[in-house]
């Protein structure tokens, strides 16, 4: 399994490989993440919260680990806000793309 953050726009894959996708939490401030993606290309496999053990009630880190269905390409949307309003206070694209896709296309 690889490790990515959030700030990857792009993070190359094979079909069955599992991805890892960290994100800073906001555990003790109400916000919340969430994650989109098409459910038929992507499946989420586990999302993981480790708090921050230096600070009561910190931050910490969170993780979404996903696995490529089909060999394409897929977006995935990470958005972070409170549940209760409409505008994310943070919102990243990540384009998942097929190794498969990408070796294909230099034909």
């Amino acid at each position: 399994m690889t490790v990515h953050n959030i700030s990857e726009e792009i993070i190359y894959a094979s079909v069955g490989d599992l991805i890892e996708i960290e994100v800073r939490s906001g555990s003790a401030n109400g916000y919340v993440w969430s994650i989109a993606y098409d459910s038929s290309s992507v499946s989420l496999i586990e999302h993981k919260r480790q708090p921050c053990k230096q600070v009561l009630g910190g931050g910490g880190k969170e993780s979404f680990v996903v696995q490529l269905n089909q060999p394409e390409r897929v977006a995935i949307e990470l958005t972070l806000k409170h549940p209760w309003e409409d505008d994310p206070e943070e919102q990243h694209h990540i384009l998942l793309d097929s190794l498969t896709d990408t070796r294909d296309s230099n034909k």
